[in-house]
């Protein structure tokens, strides 16, 4: 849903808050339907991570105390005690690889992923954050002058798009804690 200044206006826009490198996406098949991984599996894809992530990372703790991002990496690997979507897995490892607060530490992803992100279905607008507010910047649908730029986007498939907003941030990757550059990758993302 968009709303005007004065005034409401409905649009169905589908979004999936898959952030890492790419742009926001639909996926083609929902999270509950991509396929699962086993416990098994997620653990020790997990402990890889952590693992490489320790030993060749040069400033790994710089930002984040060497406590509390082995608590991030123990809350997560606790978290992975059941089968789960890859897309829900990748939120989980985003969180954790953002939680380092390192810029230039991303996740890439395998190439069936890869593949789901090019056939997926782009949001058609494109948007600015004002603080926690989306407000559409552009409109990308042929035809559609019902939504216009300064309105702002209310909800995405009935998801208010503030908690949208502050579910995407934390698996974003930032340089320490600067906000800037993770609300703006935010906004370029989703169109």
């Amino acid at each position: 849903m968009v709303r005007s200044n004065n005034s409401l206006s409905a649009a169905c826009i589908a979004l999936l808050a898959l952030t890492l490198r790419g742009p926001f996406i639909v996926a083609q098949s929902s999270p509950s339907t991509s396929p699962t991984l086993s416990a098994a599996e997620l653990q020790a894809d997990f402990a890889v991570l952590r693992n490489a992530l320790e030993e060749a990372h040069g400033a790994l703790n710089r930002f984040t105390p060497k406590p509390a991002l082995g608590k991030q990496f123990d809350n997560v690997r606790a978290r992975l005690n059941e089968p789960m979507s890859r897309f829900v897995f990748i939120e989980l490892v985003s969180e954790t690889i953002a939680a380092i607060h390192d810029g230039h530490s991303r996740l890439e992803y395998d190439s069936a992923t890869t593949s789901a992100v090019a056939r997926a279905r782009l949001m058609p607008l494109r948007a600015v954050l004002e603080g926690p507010r989306l407000i559409v910047l552009f409109n990308d649908t042929p035809g559609d002058t019902m939504i216009r730029p300064g309105m702002e986007i209310v909800s995405v498939n009935g998801h208010r798009s503030g908690e949208l907003v502050s579910r995407i941030l934390p698996t974003i990757s930032g340089d320490g804690f600067i906000e800037t550059g993770k609300r703006r990758r935010l906004a370029r993302g989703l169109g």
